[in-house]
């Protein structure tokens, strides 16, 4: 069994991402709209790897990892759960009006 290690990473990201989650790959994306995991309907969920949006961006902020889904759960809990809104808000760039 291969080692791993726990790290975790702070970034800033765009004011219009509201939502960040993990897929079952371990890649972790932000939406600016509330993603969700039944495909739309709200009827019948089915089995799926990702969650699912339909209006507004999203933006992959770290990519798939090395290890299994099983380990990936053991470790950082069901991906089904990870849907956190996202309200900790950062100082203006005062640098933005420069570039």
């Amino acid at each position: 069994m291969t080692q791993m290690r726990r790290l975790v990473v702070e970034t800033v990201i765009p004011d219009n991402f509201r939502w960040v989650a993990r897929d079952l790959d371990g890649s972790v994306h932000v939406f600016e709209e509330k993603p969700n995991l039944d495909y739309g309907t709200n009827a019948d969920p089915t089995t799926c790897d990702m969650w699912d949006v339909y209006k507004g961006e999203t933006m992959q902020v770290s990519p798939k990892t090395a290890v299994s889904a099983n380990r990936l759960t053991e470790e950082l809990g069901d991906w089904r759960d990870s849907c956190k809104e996202i309200t900790e808000l950062t100082c203006e760039d005062i640098y933005e009006s420069q570039a």
